[in-house]
């Protein structure tokens, strides 16, 4: 679980930060952040990427969020099945709520002069990269948790003693 802790920072970290590069794109183009004011854009590459980030914060399977919240519950059940259930939940309305989000954004009319730049491309598809790459190999971001996760605990359990 405290693995799992460490792999859900480094993808909420990316994720959040790729969901407000969205957020800012709208703002700089509409100047207001309201959802009423909103014009969402045509552009394949702003809904590409405001998906992946907000998949990766719901936790789907294939983004870094899905890694470290498996791992984070894996961990929980071993010591209480009633909080686990408590921790799924709290990921059923997060779900819930950001997908509720999605739909506001895209039910909204689409401006067709909208569109990414070259630089706004870029700079959201490095932050797009290691979510999908560390989602599809966890492996060497895993590795290295563990193997903090490990001294932590020993740390913890050298105290209590």
């Amino acid at each position: 679980a405290v693995a799992g802790a460490m792999l859900q920072n480094v993808g909420h970290s990316l994720a959040n930060a790729l969901l407000f590069m969205v957020v800012c794109v709208n703002l700089a183009r509409n100047k207001s952040d309201s959802l009423e004011d909103m014009q969402a854009p045509a552009g394949f590459s702003y809904w590409a990427f405001f998906s992946l980030a907000m998949f990766s914060a719901i936790g789907v399977p294939g983004t870094v969020g899905f890694v470290g919240e498996f791992m984070i519950l894996f961990g929980l059940s071993y010591k209480s099945w009633w909080i686990t259930i408590a921790a799924v939940m709290t990921l059923v309305l997060s779900a819930t709520y950001m997908l509720r989000l999605f739909h506001k954004v895209r039910s909204r009319p689409a401006d067709p002069e909208f569109r990414l730049n070259l630089l706004e491309k870029a700079s959201m598809a490095l932050i797009a990269i290691p979510i999908l790459w560390f989602g599809i190999f966890p492996s060497f971001l895993a590795e290295y948790a563990q193997t903090t996760a490990r001294l932590i605990a020993q740390g913890v359990a050298g105290v209590i003693r």
